[in-house]
């Protein structure tokens, strides 16, 4: 019997369920493992049958034996493992991923594999309650067979791998070395493939699936065609011009190779669309690395090369790891994307290569910092910095410094500390000559910082500043340029400049519909903008109008969108004075507040207020005076403003409320 070495319940082979083919044969899939199978401190067995959980060295349980038994018995079946690698770290990688290879023609139901696909699930929860369970489910497994095409999108793109080291300076077999640059997109972005990922988008029911598919679509489409063309420049600048060198050659296709492995990546990702991967998809092609650095000779000459010391076989999975990563976290699929760094951290520190550990550091902060994880985000990009400096990865360190800018001075709320790093970003863009859309990113998060020091026509200048800059470098129709009109659009509110600031703010919400469709949660923060707007210009009834807007597309979300939404609609009803209708907004937002800040956040007291202020409009003075309080208590020592608000609050409650018989 094979110990999975968790679960101690005893099974013999007994245990498990035959399986019945096409031809009506019986098999039971066999326990036996390779000798190999061994434990080895915590971890058991070799990297190819190990759970993902047991890689990253996380708790484990009853369902790590799942995954390796469905391993075992996998391979039993197709006669070759379920995940690729022919060395331990590949087959690390290929397990963290959870790209499960198309299994070699075989008369296993598809029942029976859809069964172990789930036990070979990256996520315990997904897996199998039990292993009684998982072998009740073979058991029940139909025995008709379904038709290989049947499976249509289920099998991911392949990686591009190690096998387009050389492919543009020795060219393929009966090919000239410049030969149709589109060749190289078959089976990564094709007619098949297009097909296949719009009907994952529109299967995954997300109603801005069709126009989010529609951006997506074009924007690879462009992005194809461009890379098409860097190539075939590069190419023949040293193939046909002969003005280019070898050398410099292999830097523009190395960095191609990166490019359309990050496509290929994304495309995998959105094979397997659900509504979070949809709603994000447009900002990740957006996001897509940009090819004019392919022919930056002085970036590329830059960057750090692999270390002559190390065997590619050990470092080049590490960069393709962190590719699929930074899809994932595109893609929202932030655990997973966490999982794969994790990995690379621990194999790049053991190999001492601080290039990787740069970029591994640099991926990790990014994710942090979109889980709202600030502080740890904040530390993540200061251990990307020293690795870079470690490594001469100028670029890495200057991105790095520049995303520090926003995370400590706008998600912490502590410009002081952001102004230091801004100077060490500036110096940082000087020494690699200026990063073009890092520049227009330094403008941007310097605005950020400013709005939070309340300095609004220094942050109007900045955010001017990088919008002309992005425009200029992404074009007008980029999620980022919508969310710089955005903030022009707050600055100018805070300057009392209402009709520019709607101006900037339906510049926003345009861009956003055309991009994302009307029925995007980014539409419905700039229609937040908007109720703002009217707030400020104290119009409740158009306020309300916007902020209804919001609350149909986002719903009972609990995301961002909702809150803003929420507290919009119940200033605008209390206005309008339909303060019971008010109540149950702002007791909403409360919950999604505490929920997402803590009870002692300074956005909880906001609400904590504005109910004060709803209860007395109510006439339950004595429930808004007791609120009152919890506002003295929880704001004591911080913002002299909303004390003072609440000071004035309690002395016209208690003005008005009659006084007791």
């Amino acid at each position: 019997m094979l110990d999975f070495g968790l679960a101690r319940r005893t099974s013999s082979q007994e245990d498990i369920p035959r399986v019945t083919t096409d031809d009506g044969t019986s098999i039971r899939p066999s326990l036996e493992a390779e000798p190999d199978l061994t434990r080895t401190g915590a971890k058991l067995g070799t990297p190819a049958y190990m759970a993902p959980e047991q890689h990253l060295s996380s708790p484990t349980d009853a369902r790590t034996d799942q995954f390796s038994f469905c391993v075992v018995t996998w391979e039993s079946l197709y006669g070759a493992r379920p995940f690729a690698g022919s060395t331990s770290r590949e087959a690390r990688y290929s397990v963290l991923k959870g790209e499960i290879l198309e299994p070699r023609d075989s008369d296993v139901p598809i029942a029976v594999r859809r069964v172990l696909e789930r036990g070979l699930s990256l996520d315990p929860d997904l897996r199998f309650v039990d292993m009684n369970s998982l072998l009740a489910a073979l058991a029940r497994a139909p025995r008709r067979r379904v038709p290989r095409w049947a499976w249509g999108g289920a099998v991911a793109v392949a990686g591009l791998g190690m096998g387009m080291m050389g492919w543009a300076a020795e060219g393929d077999a009966g090919t000239t070395p410049c030969s149709d640059p589109a060749e190289r997109w078959r089976d990564v972005w094709d007619d098949s493939v297009r097909e296949r990922l719009q009907t994952a988008f529109v299967a995954s029911g997300a109603k801005f699936a069709e126009p989010s598919w529609d951006t997506v679509e074009q924007t690879l489409g462009r992005y194809t065609e461009a890379w098409s063309g860097v190539y075939l420049d590069a190419c023949e600048a040293t193939h046909v011009h002969h003005e280019q060198s070898h050398e410099t050659l292999e830097l523009r296709m190395s960095c191609l190779r990166g490019r359309q492995q990050a496509v290929a990546a994304l495309v995998r990702e959105f094979s397997d669309a659900d509504t979070s991967v949809v709603e994000n998809s447009v900002e990740a092609v957006n996001a897509l690395p940009r090819l004019v650095e392919c022919s930056e000779l002085a970036r590329l000459q830059a960057a750090p090369r692999l270390h002559e010391e190390l065997d590619a076989r050990d470092t080049v999975p590490l960069h393709e790891a962190l590719v699929d990563a930074r899809a994932k976290e595109s893609s929202a699929r932030y655990p997973q994307a966490q999982a794969i760094v994790l990995g690379v951290l621990r194999d790049a520190e053991s190999l001492g290569a601080d290039d990787i550990v740069a970029e591994a550091r640099l991926r990790m902060g990014s994710i942090l910092q979109r889980r709202s994880e600030f502080a740890q985000a904040e530390r993540s990009y200061l251990e990307a910095i020293w690795a870079a400096q470690r490594a001469g990865h100028r670029f890495l360190e200057a991105e790095a410094w520049v995303r520090l800018v926003w995370v400590t001075g706008v998600e912490r709320f502590d410009p002081e500390r952001a102004a230091l790093w801004e100077e060490f970003a500036e110096a940082a863009l000087d020494r690699v000559g200026g990063g073009a859309v890092l520049d227009a990113q330094l403008r941007h998060n310097v605005g950020g910082v400013l709005y939070t020091r309340r300095d609004y026509e220094g942050a109007l200048a900045e955010y001017r500043l990088a919008l002309a800059r992005q425009t200029e470098l992404l074009g007008p129709d980029d999620p980022r340029v919508a969310t710089t009109h955005n903030h022009i659009g707050n600055a100018l509110m805070e300057l009392k400049r209402f009709d520019e600031s709607e101006a900037s703010c339906r510049q926003s919400l345009e861009i956003r519909k055309r991009l994302f469709g009307a029925q995007h949660p980014t539409v419905a923060a700039s229609l937040n903008n908007l109720g703002e707007l009217e707030r400020n210009r104290e119009h409740p009834a158009a306020a309300l109008v916007h902020a209804v807007a919001s609350l149909e597309i986002v719903g009972r979300s609990g995301g961002r969108e909702e809150d803003v939404a929420a507290m919009i609609a119940g200033w605008a009803l209390r206005e309008l004075g339909r303060p019971r209708e008010a109540l149950p907004r702002f007791e909403r937002a409360l919950v999604m507040r505490t929920e997402s800040d803590g009870a002692f956040a300074p956005r909880v007291v906001d609400v904590e207020l504005e109910l004060a202020r709803t209860r007395a409009a109510l006439g339950e003075y004595d429930v808004a005076l007791a609120q009152l309080e919890r506002v003295f208590e929880l704001e004591a020592g911080r913002r002299d403003d909303v004390l003072e608000r609440a000071r004035a609050l309690q002395t016209r409650i208690l003005a008005e409320r009659p006084a007791a018989p």
